[in-house]
Order: structure tokens, then sequence, then C-alpha cells
């Protein structure tokens, strides 16, 4: 049976944004030992993967147009 999953960094960030509001729902009874697991914690590492992506985003398509013209054969020297 093919898999119908979206994959990549974009649906992983997403996944963990659903994973903060389900913790947030849990309301006073969310509350973990471990720094990395509290929300706010958890909210500040969303919010470094969405800044991350972005830059990735803003980068790709110059990267992706100068690797197409040296495919093409254009010389820049």
């Amino acid at each position: 049976m093919a898999s119908t999953m979206e994959t990549g960094h974009s649906k992983n960030v997403a996944n963990f944004d659903e994973l903060i509001s389900s913790a947030l729902g849990f309301g006073t009874d969310y509350d973990p030992t471990k720094e990395a697991l509290k929300i706010l914690s958890m909210q500040a590492t969303s919010a470094l993967a969405k800044k991350a992506i972005a830059g990735v985003n803003d980068t790709l398509p110059a990267q992706q147009f100068i690797l197409s013209r040296i495919r093409s054969g254009v010389r820049y020297c």
C-alpha cells in the first residue's frame, strides 16, 4: 500500500506546532520536568525552525537559477 503522507521539513514543523497545541490543551496537567519539553521552550524551537525554513526558501530560488545556468553551459568568466 502506497503512502500518501506529506513529507519534508515544513510538514515536520507543522506537526510540531500541532504537538504544542495538544500540550496546551492539557492545561496545567502538562508539566514536564525536562526544560526542552516545556511549552515556552517548544514554541521557541518552533519559531527557530520556521525562521530556518524561511531562510532556505529565500535562498533556494537563486541557487536553482545559478545551477540551471551552469547546466545549460553559460559561463561567467
